[in-house]
């Protein structure tokens, strides 16, 4: 499950000049690695440490998440499903799981 969360948040970067090529999730994927808390914290956990339990591809998730963010979670070249992905997670975050949100931020 880390591992999926970790693709979905790096596919929603992907569209910042990460030179990377990363297949984009659906929303039914990523509605479902954001199912429950546990999967969630596993999640936020890698991408703030990467083990190698860790989705290779959540390497550096940490620098692009900081430059999404300054940009205000704005992507001006990604796809409309990126663009909806990104709304989606980071609401799901703030208002679902809201301290793993903080614990992301902070670490960042």
């Amino acid at each position: 499950m880390k591992g999926l969360l970790a693709i979905v948040l790096v596919s929603l970067v992907a569209g910042l000049g990460c030179s990377q090529q990363i297949p984009e999730a659906s929303a039914a994927e990523i509605q479902a690695w954001f199912a429950d808390e546990r999967s969630t914290e596993q999640a936020v956990e890698c991408f703030i440490q990467f083990t190698p339990n860790c989705d290779p591809r959540a390497r550096g998730l940490s620098s692009l998440l900081l430059e999404l963010i300054r940009n205000n979670l704005q992507c001006s070249s990604c796809s409309n499903q990126t663009k909806q992905n990104i709304k989606f997670v980071v609401n799901t975050l703030q208002t679902k799981y809201p301290r793993q949100w903080r614990k992301l931020i902070e670490a960042i």
